[in-house]
């Protein structure tokens, strides 16, 4: 009968060892490593408690936008609506006035006058969400929903002429949002929309620099392109000729290049 080989107990014996040794110096040291490991649970445990609760935070303003912008196409829906049924209005009365005969036709002149300039007068009342877009970006003017906000509450300002409330606006938006290039960016050509229309030219191309500095490469030339146009208002033909060459020049592959040569044509 063959001889059985035995079983090497020595790797077994090995790893007792080694773990009893562990387990007495654990006790030796359990004073020690509980100064480490319990205040290191406890930043882990923290750490994951407050991105839960911040994605919490997060989730519930999203939710309370999306009730604002609710509100918003809602009233924008009525406005369409009006403007649709004022088309039908108008379609009717031209097609009744197109079977008369030509002595009697445009009976209803004044009517359809009355009704087509009714159309152009139509305007979403969005006053109620600009309201809540206000005061939520009032409430939340750190967070990038509340920044979404404001740019729609802006929006809104510029439409109803209210030049004031959207510089206000703006000048919280850019104060708040310092860290995100991109509200920087969009908050800026805003406002140079504005000051364009308070004739504030010059500052407007201070905005330009701004916003050429933090625009990605993508968006570079058309902040050129907006510069030439200012500088144009202006009538500064050959310092707007330089920024045309020079977007042809350094980005002639875009579609601002070709912009760029149209106006040379014009300017020369």
């Amino acid at each position: 009968m063959a001889k059985q080989k035995r079983p090497d107990l020595s790797k077994t014996d090995a790893f007792q060892r080694s773990f009893l040794q562990l387990s007495q110096w654990v006790k030796r040291n359990i004073r020690a490593i509980a100064i480490v490991l319990v205040p290191l649970a406890i930043v882990i445990v923290t750490t994951i408690i407050a991105q839960i609760y911040l994605q919490s935070k997060k989730t519930t303003r999203l939710t309370q936008l999306a009730a604002i912008n609710n509100i918003y196409n809602d009233e924008q829906q009525t406005a369409d609506d009006h403007s649709a049924e004022l088309r039908k209005k108008i379609k009717k009365i031209k097609e009744l006035e197109s079977k008369k005969p030509v002595k009697g036709k445009l009976v209803k002149k004044d009517e359809l006058q009355q009704l087509e300039q009714q159309l152009k007068d139509v305007r979403a009342d969005h006053q109620r969400s600009f309201t809540q877009y206000r005061d939520f970006f009032n409430a939340h003017s750190r967070s990038p929903e509340g920044w979404a906000a404001a740019m729609s509450a802006i929006g809104i300002a510029l439409v109803d002429k209210k030049q004031d409330i959207a510089q206000e606006l703006l000048t919280d938006l850019l104060q708040h949002s310092t860290k995100n290039d991109f509200y920087q960016v969009q908050a800026r050509l805003l406002y140079i929309k504005l000051l364009e229309e308070q004739g504030k030219v010059e500052q407007a191309l201070t905005e330009t620099e701004q916003i050429y500095r933090l625009a990605p490469d993508d968006f570079k030339p058309e902040t050129l392109l907006i510069k030439a146009r200012l500088l144009l208002a202006q009538q500064q033909t050959s310092a707007a000729n330089a920024v045309c060459e020079e977007i042809i020049k350094n980005f002639a592959d875009s579609r601002a290049a070709s912009k760029a040569k149209a106006i040379k044509v014009l300017l020369n």
